[in-house]
Parts: C-alpha cells; sequence; structure tokens
C-alpha cells in the first residue's frame, strides 16, 4: 500500500508549502504544471483526473458551489495523479463515506486529509487545546474545510477518548472512534438518539455513562455535545469520556 502521508511531506518540501495556514490547492496544481478544467459533468461526479505520459489533468465540476468541498475534491484528485496515475473520477457518494474500503480511494482520501489538515500541525493544536466543537470549528475556519471533515481528522489524531457520530432520526449514518481506550457499541441499548435530536443544538454538558457505554468504566464522566445541520436536518455529537 502506498503512503499518502510520505507522498504530501514531500510535496510539501519540494514546494515550500506553509503548512501554518490553508494550503491554496488550486495554486499547486498551477505550480505543479497540472492543468485545470472546471465544466460540467455527469450527475453525481464531483471531480476527475488523468495522467496521459507527462500529461496532468484534473477536471472540477462547474456545479461544485462550496470552497470546502471543492478543495477536498481537487486535493483527492491530486492524490490521484501522484499516487496512481490513470484515469480516476471522484463522486458525491464517495465524498459522503471519506476514507471508503476501495483502497485507491482510500489512499487519495488520505492524501487530500494529510494535505489540507496536516496531521502535525493538529496534532499540537488538538495538545494545547480541550477538544470540542468550538476548537473544532476554529480549525475548520482556518483551514477552510468542512466542520465534519475537520471534526472526523480531529478523532483520528487526538489521543483522549472520544467518539463521533453523525445522525439522522434516530440512526447512526455513520460514527469514529478516537485511538483512545474506550470501548464504544453502536448498537449499546443506553444509545436514545431521540433524546437529542428533539434538542438540536446542544452545548457540552454531562451526562451519565451508561447513556453511551454498556461496561462499567469506573470513574469515568461523560460528556455529549450536539451540533445540528438545519438544512440536512441531520445531527453530529461529539462524546467526550474522561
Amino acid at each position: 500500500m502506498n503512503n499518502p502521508t510520505k507522498i504530501v511531506n514531500e510535496l510539501i518540501y519540494d514546494y515550500n508549502l506553509n503548512i501554518e495556514e490553508a494550503i491554496d490547492i488550486e495554486d499547486l496544481i498551477s505550480k505543479m504544471d497540472i492543468r485545470l478544467v472546471s465544466t460540467e459533468l455527469e450527475e453525481g461526479i464531483l471531480g476527475a483526473s488523468k495522467v496521459e505520459g507527462l500529461k496532468r489533468l484534473i477536471v472540477i465540476s462547474s456545479k461544485v458551489y462550496n470552497e470546502e468541498q471543492k478543495r477536498f475534491t481537487l486535493a483527492h484528485e491530486l492524490g490521484h495523479i501522484l499516487i496512481h496515475r490513470g484515469t480516476h473520477y471522484f463522486s458525491k457518494e464517495d465524498l459522503s463515506t471519506i476514507c471508503t474500503s476501495k483502497q485507491k480511494e482510500d489512499e487519495a482520501d488520505r492524501f487530500a486529509v494529510e494535505l489540507l489538515l496536516p496531521s502535525k500541525i493538529i496534532g499540537n493544536i488538538i495538545k494545547e487545546n480541550d477538544v470540542n466543537f468550538e476548537l473544532i470549528k476554529q480549525i475548520s475556519k482556518k483551514y477552510r474545510m468542512s466542520l465534519t471533515s475537520t471534526a472526523i481528522r480531529v478523532a483520528e489524531l487526538t489521543n483522549d477518548n472520544i467518539i463521533l457520530l453523525y445522525h439522522k432520526n434516530n440512526t447512526i449514518k455513520w460514527w469514529h472512534k478516537s485511538n483512545g481506550e474506550i470501548f464504544f457499541d453502536k448498537k449499546h441499548k443506553g444509545i436514545d438518539l431521540a433524546r437529542i435530536e428533539q434538542e438540536r443544538d446542544i452545548l457540552s454538558r454531562n451526562v451519565e455513562l451508561n447513556l453511551w457505554l454498556s461496561e462499567d468504566e469506573g470513574l469515568y464522566s461523560c460528556y455529549e455535545e450536539t451540533i445540528y445541520f438545519n438544512k440536512l436536518n441531520e445531527y453530529m455529537t461529539l462524546v467526550q469520556i474522561i
């Protein structure tokens, strides 16, 4: 399996990129002599990339208006060019399931995340601050990334006991867990998403541990907070075990 992080680090060194700030992905593509075209693509396709000999091309759908979505799509396709060559397509379905089970898509996703949310920088920010949605919002704004992808990245990099859930209509659509020692069972009978969804936005609050964990974890305290996405009628909940 290729190492996307190594490839990103080489890119940062070769082009002297300032990872203390959001990467200008379009400028980087231009400096790499990769042709970038915005045009109408097949329904559901956000971007594509193609390598033919020395010619390299990235195409982005003209229907991608959201800046964060555009940045991730371009970085994903750049990852394909540097890692896989050939011809590749990036769809809305791929975007909604970041880090898919398909090896090439997984590698392109990890390349994009590492380039746009560098582990070295984000890791240091996490170590120096309490992990909560306010911190995630700050990182998201600074690095011009979506709140969801930033939250997933923070959950991946923190050593705290974090559980991140995305849900709607009392059903978990996806969830991520940090590398902490807590075991999480999404089928735990104590989980009642309707309890949260009826309140919508929830500021961090202390709750009973058994609302989220099925095992007795001793002296741990449990905190939960939720963000409601009005346009989607969906929720993202952050559970922290301290």
